[in-house]
């Protein structure tokens, strides 16, 4: 099914305003598969599964955002 061992489950736009007090993730496409893990990385059975590991300017006025997911489950 896939080439490798990735897969890509989603592609969104990521919006912050000026102030980065507000942030908005827009959905691009749709993938083949759809898992809705979202009750799982925000309430249990791991409440910080989902981080921003780091933000720093781009130089053209948009951010550079490293996103972590742990898997909630574990190994």
């Amino acid at each position: 099914m896939f080439d490798s061992a990735h897969a890509l489950w989603g592609y969104f736009r990521i919006s912050v305003d000026e102030s980065h007090s507000n942030v908005e993730i827009i959905p691009e496409r749709i993938s083949s598969g759809h898992w809705n893990v979202l009750t799982w990385l925000e309430n249990g059975p791991c409440t910080s599964c989902f981080k921003l590991t780091k933000v720093s300017p781009s130089g053209n006025g948009t951010l550079l955002v490293d996103i972590e997911i742990i898997h909630p489950f574990g190994k």
